[in-house]
Parts: structure tokens; sequence; C-alpha cells
């Protein structure tokens, strides 16, 4: 009994200090992408805040003091990414990522999600409530007749963003206990953000998620019988991303595609160009991708060429090895997931594949905690199991 209890204590200090690290770090990233960071914090100091928290993480690992086969997998990837981040020499957090996704293997996904969501709870509403009192700056963009807000974030999309994962989480964790007066909560926050930052993809999601989510705690519409909804379910990311990639590279100015192009905010045409101009390297490569904040801040001194769509983005920046990796990744979590009948986790991810089309937070791991699901991959003997109710971390 005395060496389980050691253990388990083992267990819960390793999960307090990977949960602290992980928190502290999404803490001060994002706080980066807030006007905070340019009216009070020392960027410098920052980078050796997120260093030290990389290390906790990696000592969470040590006290677990538990070796597998899995370790030679991460070590595998590791080379991968290595090469990848030497290529794009843009991609300083990608390393960081990698740690925190191989780390998060044994802990409960539930406490890292709760974890997220004390932390982008407290980001926007210090940001916002900063920008409301004038204590940072409040940005804004001017884009014919309609004027959007940063809400003290450094671009207008960036709190919508936030608060479209914000809401995820709150489901995952949740799910059909959530209240109606949660939900219209929820509602009303999300016509709020939209109103300032008038961000479509994010806001018509959330909206739809929480209809969905509504109705489904009166009919149980969540409860996937059908084989061809479960197939699509199953592999769909690899099936947004063929979809994705396949209109991008085939855009031209013919009247449907002009008009999916003007629908979808010129996103169909920057990914084009994207794929034109810079090609799908098989390790990625260095690129300079100017958003709508850098072009407004330094004009026709940048060349707008943002690739808005997490798929093509990842193709061109990262490379066919990261993408295929990715896709490999998230689709076995969901054929899992589907298995498993966890319904609300598989609605979810079809959802972020849904998200990732027109928006690039898919491997930004301070916006999107769910990526860290890609690390119970590297829970081999899990997956190696016949009976899929053994998956239970998440």
């Amino acid at each position: 009994m005395d060496g389980i209890e050691v253990n388990r204590s083992r267990q819960v200090i390793a999960d307090i200090f990977f949960i602290l690290s992980f928190m502290i770090w999404q803490l001060i990233v994002l706080y980066s992408q807030t006007t905070y960071y340019s009216s009070f914090i020392d960027g410098e100091y920052l980078q050796y805040v997120r260093l030290i928290c990389l290390a906790i993480a990696i000592i969470s690992e040590v006290i677990r003091n538990k070796f597998d086969m899995s370790i030679v997998a991460a070590l595998v990837i590791l080379f991968f990414v290595g090469i990848i981040y030497v290529r794009t020499g843009n991609s300083g957090l990608l390393l960081d990522i990698f740690v925190f996704i191989y780390c998060v293997r044994r802990i409960a996904f539930k406490k890292i999600i709760f974890a997220s969501i004390v932390v982008q709870s407290l980001v926007i509403l210090t940001t916002i409530l900063g920008a409301k009192l004038a204590v940072i700056p409040n940005t804004i963009s001017i884009q014919g007749n309609t004027i959007r807000f940063g809400l003290g974030f450094q671009y207008t999309t960036y709190p919508s963003q936030l608060y479209f994962y914000l809401v995820l989480m709150i489901v995952y964790i949740r799910k059909q206990a959530i209240s109606f007066f949660e939900i219209v909560v929820l509602f009303f926050l999300n016509y709020i953000i939209f109103h300032y930052t008038h961000t479509r993809n994010p806001f018509l999601l959330v909206s739809l998620t929480l209809i969905v989510i509504l109705i489904s705690k009166r009919f149980g519409i969540l409860d996937f019988k059908s084989r061809l909804i479960q197939f699509f379910l199953k592999y769909t990311f690899i099936i947004f991303a063929i979809l994705t990639t396949t209109l991008v590279y085939l855009y031209s100015n013919n009247p449907l595609f002009h008009f999916l192009n003007q629908l979808f905010s010129n996103r169909i045409s920057l990914g084009h160009d994207g794929l034109i101009n810079y090609g799908i390297p098989l390790f990625g490569q260095k690129i300079e991708l100017y958003g709508m904040a850098v072009y407004e801040m330094i004009g026709t001194l940048a060349q707008y060429n943002y690739i808005d769509s997490s798929y093509i983005q990842i193709l061109v920046v990262y490379g066919l090895i990261f993408f295929l990796f990715l896709m490999a990744g998230f689709t076995n979590i969901s054929k899992k997931a589907v298995e498993s009948n966890k319904n609300i986790l598989s609605f979810i991810l079809f959802v972020i594949s849904i998200h990732s089309m027109l928006d690039p937070q898919l491997i930004f791991l301070w916006y999107n905690p769910f990526l860290m699901i890609l690390g119970y991959n590297f829970n081999l003997g899990i997956y190696h199991d016949n009976n899929p109710q053994k998956f239970n971390l998440l």
C-alpha cells in the first residue's frame, strides 16, 4: 500500500506541476496578443517565463518516472519538429507546443480544459475591462462602413476567436448538464462580442454549437447512431482539409468562386495565392505572413498575404509532413471518440474542423487547448487495446 500511495502522490504532484506550467504559459502568450503587451509588459521578461514553464512541464514528466515506448515515438516526432523549426525560422512556439502535447498524455483532459477556462476567462475579462477603462488602447479597424473594435486585443478578430474556444471548452466540461440559463448567457456574450468585432465565422459557429446543444437537451440529437454520420465524424478533419485545399487550389474568377470568395472575406483567393506563390514543402519554409494588424500599421510597406485557413497555412508554412502528422493525430482521436460514444467531444472536434477551414487557430495552443488532445495518441497501450471503453482520459 505504501508504494501505491507514494506513486499516487507522485502523479498528483506531476499533474499540479504540469497544469500550473501550462496555465502560466498560456497566460503570458495570450497577454502578448493584447495591448497590455505594448503598454506594460517586457517582451524579454516573458521569454524567460516561457522557458521556465517549459522546464516545469518537463520536470513533471521526470516526476512521473515512467518510461514507455511513447518516448521513442516522441523523439522521432521531435526530430521532424526540429527540422521544421529550423526551416521556418518563424515558429518559435512550435517546440513549446510539442512539449505540452507530449507531457499531457497521462493527465485527465478535463483538468486541462478547466484550467484553460480559468485562464481564457481571466484574459478576456481583464483585457476588455482594461480597454473600456482606457487603461490600455482599444484598437480600431475601419473597413468600408464597418467599424471594428479590438476590445484591448491587438487585432479585432482576437477576442471573438478566443471566445469561440472558450465556449467549446465550457460545453465540453458541462456537456448535457449545461443549463438553459447558461446557454442564454453564452448567446448574449457571443452577440455582444460580435457587435464590437464584426467577426462572423466564430460568431456563427458559437451560435450553431449552442443551438445544437440546446436542441440536444430536448431531443438527444447528439446520439450518433447512423454509420454515415459516424464515418463523417471520424474523418472530419481529413474531409474538410481536402475540401478546403481543393476549393483553394481550383479558385478562379468565375462567378461562383467570386461569390464564395466575397462571402468568406477573400480567404479563398488569399489561400490560392499562398499555394501558387509558395507551394507545399515537405518540412516547412520561412514565409513572412502579413495580416491586417501589420498591414494597418505599416501600410504599403507590407503586402497583405495572410493565409487564414489553418489547413492551407499549415501546408504552406509547416509543410506536408507536419500536416500529415496532424491529420493522422486528429483522425485517430476522432475515431476513438466516436467508438467510445464521447458524443460531445466528437461534436466539438467537428466544429473545430469547420472553423479551421477559414481561421488559423487550429495549432495556436494558447487559443485552442483541444490541440493537446493529440498527446493522448502517445498512450500506446490505450490505442492498441481493442476495448474502446478504455479510452477514458478524455
